[in-house]
């Protein structure tokens, strides 16, 4: 090895100096070595505490180590983050938290909190736009129901009371609500009084009061957004995340509590998380041999979107489909959702910087650019010219305009005497797509008296049935 020049020269200890290879260079007053870092060398491990964190509904960091005492099917966990979680950090974050409560109920079902939230900005699947929670004072084991608007709240209340007193043998003694008329109908109010269920309702404008119904539904919301953003998921899936929510911190720890999870405290039994998956993670579903022929795939692909409460199955979304399906027949995929949770924001971050700025287009330059087509138009003659009639003002679609600018730019240099030309492929190109446009039909009537549109429509048809869409 010789340094010379500014160069780092190096060569094999058998050859001579002038078979040596530049391995770096002087840059200032150290040398700098050229060539990439071997990928091959490097080492990407999964952290269990990430993997579970994600697992968990993003439970936070400091959990995962005591509820893997609590349970079984989860390994020993480290309070271990790696840097900032994204989803995390989209859907969790908050300025201040509500003023916790001291009073606490002797047993379950003795106080139950309720709070409806909604309306959502995007209807799920099912046209659902709210939803109400039920929660028990004691254990603070949750309920979720959904609504397609707020005066199913009764009914709700009604299966809900139906379902745990059946299955518990103790009665709701108190519903501690907020002054929201879906709490006051007289409806509601007779069906307590002949129940026995003392009324509870807080002072009005003062949600603190039902601190532990809101603070729910905050951490609900912030913990279905965290889901959803982290693996890019279309936002009518917060049905689905909000169950899946509601599900994982049924199965955590909680403060109040101690060393015992809300299922735990109301059950008397152990919850068992092995089955936990990151949710939006990629899935296989198999397909049942009366569903296929001899040739057909044995398994389809969908989106892993929670947990059945009513079989041992697993709640699976199909996105073409845009419907929900549920099996226990499924295979996961959850080292792509994991990597994808990892690398989509970076990449998202790189795309930012790396895109160039593009100049609005003024006024005048449109004017121009249309004065200077009419001109390109006329010089050369057009295979079709367009009926007076038929030409109509229309807005061009996006993929006009880009053929319309292709061919701008194969105009002569600015500057330039020399006349501007398209190619031939484009000669009259313009007016023709613009009569394609114009003459399109605006209805079904129309398109239908046409054996051009007739044939178009029965192709895309075939292709819908082919694809199964």
């Amino acid at each position: 090895m010789a340094f010379v020049r500014g160069k780092v020269l190096a060569w094999h200890e058998m050859s001579s100096m002038d078979k040596a290879t530049v391995i770096g260079i002087q840059e200032g007053g150290l040398y700098k070595l050229k060539g990439q870092p071997e990928k091959a060398l490097l080492h990407n491990e999964v952290s269990s505490s990430e993997l579970w964190h994600r697992r968990l509904a993003h439970l936070h960091y400091r959990a995962l180590p005591i509820l893997s005492k609590m349970v079984t099917g989860l390994p020993e966990l480290q309070i271990q983050n790696e840097g900032v979680c994204k989803g995390c950090a989209l859907g969790k974050n908050s300025r201040k938290k509500f003023p916790n409560s001291n009073n606490k109920a002797k047993g379950i079902l003795d106080i139950i909190h309720s709070d409806v939230c909604g309306k959502m900005s995007t209807p799920a699947i099912g046209n659902f736009l709210y939803y109400v929670t039920f929660i028990d004072d004691y254990s603070r084991k949750t309920w979720i129901y959904m609504l397609k608007s707020k005066d199913e709240v009764f009914d709700k209340f009604v299966e809900f009371k139906a379902s745990v007193e059946n299955l518990f043998g103790r009665k709701i003694k108190v519903e501690r609500t907020d002054n929201g008329g879906e709490y006051t109908s007289n409806e509601f109010k007779d069906f307590c009084k002949g129940e026995g269920i003392k009324r509870e309702l807080i002072t009005p404008y003062t949600p603190q009061q039902n601190g532990i119904a809101e603070r729910k539904n905050r951490s609900i919301v912030e913990a279905a957004k965290a889901m959803i953003h982290d693996q890019n998921l279309p936002m009518h899936l917060w049905v689905e995340a909000s169950k899946t929510v509601v599900y994982v911190q049924n199965r955590s720890p909680h403060k109040i509590l101690g060393n015992m999870t809300p299922e735990e405290a109301f059950t008397g039994k152990k919850p068992d998380l092995s089955k936990l998956r990151i949710f939006g993670c990629p899935m296989y579903i198999h397909v049942s041999s009366n569903k296929r022929s001899k040739w057909d795939p044995l398994g389809r692909k969908g989106t892993f979107v929670g947990y059945s409460m009513t079989s041992k199955g697993y709640i699976i979304y199909i996105s073409g489909q845009r419907k929900i399906e549920t099996s226990r027949n499924v295979t996961f995929d959850e080292e792509t959702a994991f990597r994808k949770s990892k690398e989509s924001h970076t990449d998202e971050d790189k795309e930012e910087q790396e895109a160039p700025p593009v100049a609005p287009i003024t006024n005048s330059t449109q004017e121009e650019y249309v004065l200077e087509e009419q001109e390109e138009s006329d010089r050369h003659e057009s295979p079709v010219d367009p009926p007076e009639e038929e030409k109509v003002s229309r807005k061009r679609p996006a993929w006009l305009r880009d053929t319309l600018q292709e061919a701008e730019g194969h105009s002569a240099p600015s500057g330039s005497s020399r006349e501007k030309k398209r190619p031939k492929k484009f000669s009259s190109y313009s007016t023709l797509m613009c009569h394609i446009i114009d003459s399109e039909p605006s209805t079904f009537e129309e398109a239908n008296k046409l054996q051009v549109w007739r044939d178009s429509m029965m192709e895309e048809y075939q292709s819908i049935m082919k694809n199964d869409v």
